[in-house]
């Protein structure tokens, strides 16, 4: 109990109890053994007081009192001291988890009151499983006496069954909707469930998760092979704790979490759930709906930006007849070489996307200029004469390709239509003054892709045209025909 000041906790403040359970005889041993020795034997005794402010066989609040009444039946003195004594045996019951205590204000009355909500020992499986309470019970009666309260309250089964899994035994249980048919068609407001305890409610949403096990199961297909296992999560309740954490962090609607939970892996051999498994692939899920909800709002700002005119959209500029492009050859029918260019320069690129496109266009080019339209920041009319060199020159639609185009043009600081098509024309110009160089290097590149093509030189042959060169007399004649019969003989 956090106080301030030590007026604001006086035996003069009026409280009220609340309790949803009743303490039974596991209940009272538990908090004999258990929690007085850590807790101390006047803070169990506030705490079983607290609890008799209502019949044993009853739930819900108590009536309205004076804490003079709780000083007097503990035999402690209403004073300073008093007041310590109480405040510090709620404060140790709030700190092992038995009891909350809030502090209200009434307007009407101007003054504060209590609420104490009792909440019920734990069972020694569960107690046991707490480390915290574990270890503060062993600084306070010792490892040996600890070890004898745990044999004494949990008493282990026979021998027979030290040896086997009870996880893989086939549970022959019932399910409730499968013996019981309820009508659902007519409501009772009369039986409407009773409001949950106040102060529980973000416990029993974290503890419990989003859907309870009656909604899983209502949902689950009766001939899946994971049915039974879904089956015992009513009895695990670590288990299902999990499966709503996963499903609020990946906010899985109940049909994904029961479609998941259907899935191959999500649960062991054993039928025990396989945490990670089930994790990674709804972390799938979570990706597939992001993708989905992004793909929806884009084509719902598209519908928008189509039906819905900008109050304050910018005026129509027109084109000069002296940056006038040339109207592709698909769209002569449709428009004039005005109208063309006009709707270069105003419309959205999405508009004119459609026009060279006669069917839906691919998705990977509308992503591809919308990239361009917000990471480059390039103007609309810019954007349309990029569109507009890539359909008349037939060049390649790929992403890297108009990447390079557009940080080209951001680079040279084009961000206006008539910059954009001086730029064009003075491309185009440039590579019709050199058609030689263009017709070397394109030999060149055969020469380079294809190596074995390598031109062979020319052989100069010798051509003899009468009526040119020296006369040859007879004697010289015969003079070389003797030497070519001498050099026969000598072969």
């Amino acid at each position: 109990m956090k106080l301030t000041n030590g007026l604001d906790f006086t035996e003069h403040h009026r409280f009220v109890v609340f309790r949803d359970f009743s303490i039974g005889a596991m209940d009272e041993t538990v908090l004999q053994l258990l929690y007085q020795p850590m807790i101390g034997s006047g803070a169990v005794s506030f705490y079983r007081l607290l609890h008799r402010q209502l019949p044993a066989d009853r739930v819900g609040y108590s009536h309205w009192e004076v804490q003079r009444k709780l000083f007097l039946l503990m035999h402690v003195d209403p004073s300073d001291k008093g007041r310590r004594q109480m405040a510090d045996g709620a404060s140790r019951l709030e700190a092992v988890g038995l009891l909350q205590t809030k502090r209200l204000y009434i307007a009407e009355r101007d003054e504060f009151v209590y609420l104490y909500l009792l909440l019920p020992p734990l069972q020694p499986y569960e107690f046991f499983r707490n480390q915290h309470l574990t270890l503060l019970l062993q600084d306070k009666v010792g490892k040996q006496m600890l070890l004898a309260i745990q044999s004494e309250l949990c008493v282990d089964g026979p021998p027979e069954l030290a040896g086997l899994q009870l996880e893989e035994a086939e549970d022959v249980s019932v399910p409730f909707y499968e013996w019981f048919e309820l009508n659902l068609q007519a409501e009772e407001p009369d039986l409407a469930p009773p409001p949950p305890a106040p102060g529980k409610r973000e416990a029993d949403a974290f503890s419990q998760g989003e859907y309870r096990f009656a909604d899983i199961i209502m949902r689950f297909p009766r001939d899946s092979a994971n049915r039974p296992f879904v089956e015992r999560l009513e009895h695990r309740s670590e288990e299902l704790t999990a499966v709503n954490f996963i499903a609020r962090k990946y906010k899985l609607s109940l049909p994904d979490t029961c479609r998941l939970l259907d899935e191959e892996g999500i649960f062991s051999s054993s039928g025990e759930l396989q945490v990670e498994a089930m994790q990674a692939k709804a972390y799938g899920y979570f990706r597939q709906t992001v993708k989905r909800a992004q793909e929806r709002e884009r084509v719902i700002q598209r519908i928008e930006e189509r039906r819905e005119p900008q109050i304050a959209a910018a005026p129509e500029k027109d084109v000069d007849e002296a940056f006038y492009l040339e109207v592709p050859e698909m769209l002569r029918d449709h428009c004039s070489i005005s109208q063309y260019n006009h709707m270069l320069r105003n419309s959205p690129h999405t508009e004119v996307l459609e026009r060279f496109f006669p069917g839906a266009v691919p998705g990977h080019v509308l992503n591809i200029f919308d990239m361009v339209d917000r990471n480059y920041k390039l103007q609309e009319e810019v954007i349309n004469v990029l569109i507009h060199y890539l359909k008349t020159e037939q060049l390649s639609w790929n992403k890297p390709f108009i990447d390079s185009i557009a940080a080209d043009w951001l680079g040279k600081q084009i961000d206006s239509y008539e910059k954009a098509v001086t730029y064009l024309r003075s491309r185009q110009s440039a590579g019709e003054s050199k058609p030689e160089a263009a017709g070397a290097r394109s030999s060149g590149s055969r020469k380079r892709f294809g190596g074995s093509a390598q031109q062979k030189p020319k052989i100069p042959t010798i051509q003899h045209e009468p009526g040119k060169g020296p006369e040859v007399s007879d004697e010289e004649l015969e003079r070389i025909l003797e030497k070519v019969r001498q050099r026969r003989n000598k072969s």
